[in-house]
């Protein structure tokens, strides 16, 4: 096994464990049927100085997931994300809006709410 299937390996072994870090979710393409994928769901903090002591704070929700589970093997905008409620995050649906840091078989895709 090379280098970088190992890594592949350990994602799905790993990260993507539904007792780890990974959760199911529902990526609803914006054609075609809705399947179930392991993800990590993330939202993380961005601050924006606006100047005079004013900060500003919003999260930008992503999830990162294995390219073949994704019912076309690549997401499209306008694609959804349905997130279960956990401890900790509520029920949300998403819409893609973009994609970043496709490596290795993974992709994060870069969400926003409706």
């Amino acid at each position: 096994m090379t280098f970088l299937e190992q890594l592949d390996q350990d994602m799905v072994d790993n990260h993507f464990r539904l007792s780890e870090f990974g959760e199911l979710v529902t990526y609803i393409p914006a054609t075609g049927s809705a399947v179930q994928i392991p993800a990590i769901y993330d939202e993380p903090a961005l601050s924006e100085n606006l100047g005079a002591e004013v900060e500003a704070i919003s999260h930008q929700p992503r999830i990162f997931c294995r390219r073949s589970d994704l019912p076309s093997g690549s997401p499209s905008r306008g694609d959804r994300v349905e997130v279960t409620a956990n401890l900790f995050h509520p029920a949300k649906t998403l819409e893609v809006v973009s994609t970043a840091n496709e490596k290795l078989g993974h992709v994060e895709l870069i969400l926003q709410g409706n």
